[in-house]
């Protein structure tokens, strides 16, 4: 069963084409997912007639209409989405071919493209990240992040580490930048312990990893947790960097269903919170 894409854009200047990529449909003979931008549809309101954005919203309701299928329509935070499950007439391969020619529209679609993958939400995330835009992840803190808030709350935590603490170049000499560590103690080695949120936006989780890896690299000699769990295959990029996360053998990779590891290492080794006047 072959799959394909499109892409949908808005025509800003129609006699040079120029185009903003808004949507993308992701289409076999038997499932449809699409999906369009609400911040970009809502910059398309500074960039063309009131007009000419009335008849782009009437395109994009005619397509919801005939792609249906019978299933409701879902909003993920900022981009809207929906899929049908029989019939999508509009996402004909060869309908899609003819619409990717006409240039008289201010929807246009790029003629479909043939993909080895199958129908499905992870898929259209992954490809919807690539071509339109990152979605925004951030509007509300994942589960496993709230949970481990509140475990750096507990006393048995408080009573060992440092929370949210800084280490910067008062510690490592030439550190360019500080590093937040979420909790912070010292026996005879130092223990950092930082949890990661994997259900954000992959430049977030990637910025944070990199951070982690740095700490590596620059406290050979400590003591290490990384706290995590992992996130929904509908983040596939964020999927797979849990996946090599757990395999990683410079430090100890922790769900946060096991966060109690850190509480016994912390009292099998008198692990003391570090000092933080630096930080202050």
């Amino acid at each position: 069963m072959e799959t394909f894409y499109s892409i949908l854009s808005a025509v800003i200047r129609p006699e040079i084409q120029e185009k903003i990529t808004i949507g993308l449909a992701l289409v076999n003979e038997e499932r449809l997912v699409v999906g369009f931008s609400k911040p970009k549809i809502n910059v398309l309101r500074e960039l063309v007639s009131s007009d000419v954005f009335q008849t782009l919203r009437m395109n994009i309701q005619a397509i919801q209409q005939d792609s249906l299928g019978g299933e409701k329509q879902k909003r993920v935070n900022d981009y809207l989405m929906w899929g049908a499950t029989t019939e999508h007439p509009i996402f004909h391969e060869q309908y899609l071919k003819y619409l990717s020619n006409y240039r008289q529209n201010i929807l246009s679609f790029s003629a479909p493209a043939l993909i080895d993958m199958e129908v499905n939400q992870a898929t259209f995330n992954r490809l919807f990240e690539l071509f339109i835009h990152t979605p925004n992840f951030e509007a509300q803190k994942g589960k496993e992040r709230k949970e481990f808030i509140e475990i750096k709350k507990k006393p048995s935590i408080k009573a060992h580490f440092a929370i949210d603490y800084y280490l910067d170049a008062s510690h490592i000499p030439n550190l360019p930048a500080p590093i937040k560590i979420d909790l912070a103690g010292k026996n005879d080695l130092e223990v950092y312990v930082m949890g990661i949120d994997l259900e954000r936006r992959i430049d977030y989780v990637s910025k944070d990893v990199y951070a982690f890896y740095y700490l590596n690299r620059v406290t050979p000699n400590a003591k290490r947790f990384l706290v995590s769990a992992e996130p929904s295959p509908s983040f596939p990029m964020q999927f797979q960097t849990w996946q090599d996360l757990r395999k990683s053998s410079e430090f100890e990779y922790l769900d946060i269903s096991e966060v109690e590891k850190i509480e016994e290492y912390a009292l099998e080794h008198s692990v003391k919170p570090i000092l933080t006047t630096s930080n202050v």
